[in-house]
């Protein structure tokens, strides 16, 4: 049967290894005086994401702008979408924005006005947060272009990219990014 379709087993963390994060984390928050929600800043970014959201679509519709001004504002838009996407939306649904769950899912309803789907990203989401860096589990493995992992195919464009101290196995260096360790 191939790795990557083969039944997933992993060993669970104890129940003292989450009980130890979470008193941690608890603990970290408690002594710097700091909440886990989102801050001033965190409320200005986001009300800057969606104001800057409703404005480049307002100028798109009504503005009657040239075609560099078009093309300027369409790339600022995919920065927008990005920001409001992996800020706003993703904090959201993990429920980091606001007390209590339903404020949080009124603002991941943002994600729908970028063409996204809050329950379709909900369930892939909280299954790469359960899976996360599990090769064969994390569909972050399944991503066409970045390289995450060597057992992943090497392809020409991944020449020269960043590479992973930590996967140079042979004299040959693979290109992996950095953020992940193919140890074992």
């Amino acid at each position: 049967m191939n790795a990557i379709h083969a039944p997933l087993q992993y060993s669970a963390p104890s129940d003292d290894f989450a009980n130890i994060l979470k008193r941690r984390v608890r603990d970290y928050f408690a002594s710097t005086g700091r909440s886990p929600l989102a801050d001033a800043r965190a409320l200005g970014l986001y009300a800057f994401w969606i104001a800057s959201l409703i404005g480049g679509y307002a100028a798109l519709l009504y503005g009657g702008l040239p075609f560099w001004a078009l093309a300027l504002n369409s790339f600022w838009l995919g920065i927008t979408f990005t920001a409001v996407i992996f800020n706003i939306a993703h904090d959201a649904i993990h429920n980091n924005v606001f007390r209590g769950k339903f404020r949080n899912r009124m603002l991941a309803k943002i994600l729908h006005v970028v063409g996204g789907n809050v329950f379709i990203w909900r369930m892939g989401h909280h299954a790469h947060h359960f899976f996360t860096n599990i090769h064969g589990a994390d569909d972050v493995f399944n991503a066409p272009i970045p390289r995450l992992h060597e057992s992943m195919e090497r392809k020409f464009y991944h020449r020269g990219l960043m590479t992973n101290p930590a996967s140079r196995s042979s004299s040959r260096e693979r290109p992996v990014m950095a953020m992940t360790s193919s140890s074992g």
